[in-house]
């Protein structure tokens, strides 16, 4: 019986071709990336002699930048819901800033502080590694900046015009696409309006961009389930109208749960990704 079961929730959640899709992208590791140019901001010749002549493995930045947040709000019960990445939970002043709680530069003030303090206690292996982090906080939380080195995924642009050049019959587009990304509002306000991300942004509607920096609650954030249920709402749509694409798959379990096909693209298999959308009949 169970196999049954299995069955028929598998041909449940397989989304129907014949129909208009609701195509829903995040946005960081999916549709945009980092320009390579974020490593002159942070500092080529310190981050050279950091790796090379003081024997530091990079991972020891990404690690200590994700301290140094948590530190911040060491008092607070630590998120463990929302990942940053694989396997690493997000700071809480970062949910607050992505859900558009805390302003850039009053996060800055808090950080900065905490680097101060701990640089006190020698927590830095040495000035330049402090220098380094202090780099990369001021350019991630720097929205302007921020919005400069970011770009999108050329692979990712070729999948959205393949997704919306399927027309009906009456010649309309068969597929309308969806932002729903957590992103704090003043860098993606930057980012949409900036020239080098025209070529992205031109294929969604204002209507169908669901960042959550501009609802100023954590419950908008992914993977909550309210995040997806407010674009279905708003939009006045059905689940299963659905298609979900995240690299995150804490996100892909939460939209999966409100009855929305998800696809996962991992290891920015964008090829793949292509091949997935293809078999349920997206283009």
């Amino acid at each position: 019986m169970r196999y049954i079961i299995c069955i028929l929730s598998i041909i449940l959640c397989w989304p129907n071709s014949t129909n208009n899709k609701y195509i829903m992208w995040d946005l960081g590791g999916v549709l945009l990336t980092t320009s390579r140019s974020a490593a002159r901001h942070i500092g080529l010749w310190d981050c050279m002699v950091y790796t090379i002549f003081q024997f530091k493995n990079p991972a020891r930045l990404k690690k200590k930048f994700f301290e140094i947040l948590n530190l911040t709000r060491a008092h607070e019960p630590q998120n463990n819901i929302i990942t940053a990445e694989k396997d690493i939970f997000m700071p809480n002043i970062m949910c607050e800033f992505e859900a558009g709680l805390i302003t850039s530069t009053d996060l800055l003030e808090e950080v900065n502080k905490t680097i101060k303090t701990v640089a006190e206690d020698g927590y830095f292996s040495s000035k330049r590694e402090q220098r380094i982090l202090e780099r990369i906080i001021q350019t991630v939380f720097n929205p302007e900046l921020f919005a400069q080195l970011t770009k999108p995924v050329p692979q990712a642009i070729d999948i959205i015009k393949l997704c919306s050049e399927k027309l009906s019959s009456t010649g309309k587009p068969v597929h309308q696409m969806v932002i729903l990304s957590n992103w704090d509002a003043a860098s993606f306000q930057n980012l949409k309006t900036s020239s080098h991300c025209l070529p992205l942004f031109k294929y969604f509607d204002e209507k169908n961009i669901f960042i959550s920096g501009k609802y100023r609650n954590k419950s908008m954030l992914k993977p909550h389930q309210s995040a997806f249920m407010n674009v279905i709402t708003t939009l006045q749509i059905d689940a299963a109208e659905c298609i979900f694409i995240d690299d995150q798959e804490p996100n892909i379990k939460a939209a999966r749960a409100c009855g929305i096909y998800a696809i996962q693209l991992k290891k920015n298999n964008y090829d793949q990704l292509k091949k997935d959308l293809k078999k349920i009949g997206i283009f």
